[in-house]
């Protein structure tokens, strides 16, 4: 085999070497925009996801200060009825106190109107 041939044959394996590589560079130009894609994409998808966890935040936020808002709605409205309970149970006490009172005076208006009416008889 003569030189020439040699080369002729080496630049034949070469050709087929470079046309696998171009073709070899256009698959990885393909994965790189394939990349590319999913890069976007994971970028929308880091976007969506912030804004969800301060959509998440901002309604924990505002159900948090509703809470407190009702917490503080249902004390005052407890201690209304323990005050009013307090109050009634003042009163009742007042009522059987005045009640004790004015049995205690009707049982002598009692006994005085039979010590009079017993003196009564025996005047006639």
């Amino acid at each position: 085999m003569k030189v020439s041939e040699l080369k002729a044959d080496m630049d034949a394996a070469f050709r087929q070497v470079d046309e696998r590589f171009k073709r070899v560079d256009e698959r990885f130009e393909q994965v790189d925009e394939r990349f590319e894609q999913v890069d976007r994409r994971l970028e929308a998808v880091d976007t969506r996801l912030e804004a969800m966890d301060r959509r998440i935040t901002d309604e924990g936020t505002a159900t948090r200060r509703h809470f407190d808002v009702v917490a503080e709605d249902l004390k005052s409205q407890f201690k209304a009825v323990a005050d009013a309970s307090a109050q009634s149970e003042r009163r009742l006490a007042s009522i059987t106190s005045e009640s004790v009172t004015l049995l205690s005076a009707l049982s002598d208006h009692e006994l005085r109107l039979r010590v009079l009416e017993g003196t009564r008889g025996r005047s006639r």
